[in-house]
């Protein structure tokens, strides 16, 4: 009986553990090259559109309808990301929503934009094949990088990252 009742109380003490922390998940950015994990916070996110550089790095707590409108209409909050399910300054990191991708060379941006239906935003460096491109519908965002990454006109792509200053 003694038993029954300290097995009980251990599961139902996993379970409020469990519903306290919040929900991260686990996703993998896979290049030709590496694959790296990221998990992304699903109760974080920045606020973009406070002025100030300083406030891309204040993550804020969104309840999870909210993010899940504000991911899917392209507003002003930006998802979180961490390199380990520890969350800290140091592992954080923020996606703008957009790629960076490195082309091969002699593939034209604006034909690689108009065949995946990306829209091309600038040049980061042209003589690199280094380009920014923003994704035309909705979607996760490491889902759509590792289909870029399955590209043979592509190199490499991968998510354009914010990563926060750490002051001391």
């Amino acid at each position: 009986m003694i038993r029954t009742i300290g097995l009980v109380a251990g599961l139902l003490a996993g379970t409020v553990f469990s519903a306290e922390r919040p929900m991260m998940t686990k996703q993998v950015l896979e290049t030709k090259q590496s694959a790296m994990v990221f998990y992304r916070a699903e109760d974080e996110m920045v606020d973009a559109s406070a002025a100030g550089a300083a406030a891309k790095r204040v993550v804020t707590a969104v309840p999870a309808e909210v993010a899940a409108k504000t991911a899917a209409s392209g507003s002003e909050y930006r998802r979180v990301f961490y390199t380990s399910e520890h969350r800290s300054e140091r592992n954080r990191f923020i996606a703008t929503g957009n790629f960076l991708v490195r082309l091969q060379p002699g593939t034209a941006p604006e034909a690689f934009a108009a065949a995946q239906g990306v829209t091309l935003l600038k040049c980061v460096n042209e003589r690199a094949g280094i380009y920014l491109f923003a994704p035309a519908g909705t979607g996760e965002l490491i889902g759509q990088t590792n289909r870029l990454n399955t590209l043979p006109e592509v190199d490499y792509a991968e998510p354009e990252w914010i990563k926060p200053v750490l002051l001391r």
